[in-house]
């Protein structure tokens, strides 16, 4: 039985574990350090049992924690190169001892846990999602801050048992919020960020193919609302023929959240 939570979610930080018995892997560490570690705590994950951390991307948001966090522990990082070269141009890379490579494809298992690395389209140096195997043969990915789901996306993490699926703007609220034209190309652009529109149409391929849990992460507070969220991809599932509780479950996760999922 493995366990899944989205610590916190969005611009003002991103963290989530994956767990299976005693073995935890963390993807991002965008907050705090002293604030993983109370949330990991009141999660009552063993950070001792932490078996590494998987980076998608160099944004703060993301790696804000990493380097105290991972130094504090002695935690191992995985992150490719092109990130790790960002993070080392900005002193914000752990103890090199620490950090090992992980490039786009590859795949790495830490205990009972098979983590399998992905590309996806950001502006980033070499943005990744994951996908998380435990032994029993359960899978969770992870897949935000994209500008497109590909079917080389869809295919990376199809058939997961859940999937933590970014639904970040609602395209009305972008178009006519208070954001420079600039940045509302940026995040609409195809390096940029899924809307719900977008999200929509990937959680129908991802139900089809049998993810049973949805978790909408990374919803921008200017742009966004929950309820605009799950209701935009609520009526694509349902539009498609799908019957929520018997073809899937549907969450969408808050930027201080916590709650752990069963998969």
């Amino acid at each position: 039985m493995a366990r899944l939570s989205v610590l916190c979610s969005g611009s003002s930080g991103n963290c989530t574990y994956v767990r299976y018995g005693s073995d935890t892997v963390l993807i991002d560490a965008g907050v705090s350090a002293r604030r993983m570690t109370k949330m990991l705590c009141d999660n009552h994950v063993d950070i001792s049992g932490i078996k590494g951390i998987f980076i998608t991307h160099e944004h703060t948001d993301h790696i804000k924690g990493l380097r105290t966090f991972a130094d504090t522990y002695g935690i191992h990082t995985y992150i490719n190169a092109a990130t790790a070269d960002r993070l080392r141009e900005s002193g914000q890379l752990p103890d090199e001892r620490l950090v090992y490579g992980i490039e786009n494809g590859e795949t790495v298992k830490l205990g009972g846990l098979e983590i399998r690395s992905f590309p996806t389209s950001h502006d980033a140096a070499m943005s990744m999602g994951y996908r998380v195997t435990s032994d029993d043969g359960r899978s969770a990915s992870y897949v935000t801050d994209l500008g497109i789901f590909s079917e080389d996306v869809l295919d990376s993490v199809k058939g997961s048992n859940i999937v933590v699926l970014e639904s970040n703007h609602d395209m009305n609220m972008l178009r006519l919020g208070a954001y420079p034209r600039a940045l509302k190309n940026r995040i609409a652009g195809e390096y940029g960020h899924l809307s719900n529109a977008d999200a929509a149409t990937a959680a129908v391929s991802l139900v089809a193919s049998g993810t049973a849990r949805i978790v909408l992460a990374h919803l921008s507070k200017d742009n966004n609302t929950p309820e605009l969220a799950v209701g935009t991809v609520s009526a694509a599932l349902s539009g498609a023929g799908m019957i929520e509780g018997r073809d899937y479950l549907l969450f969408a996760a808050g930027s201080d959240d916590g709650r752990e999922y069963i998969f």
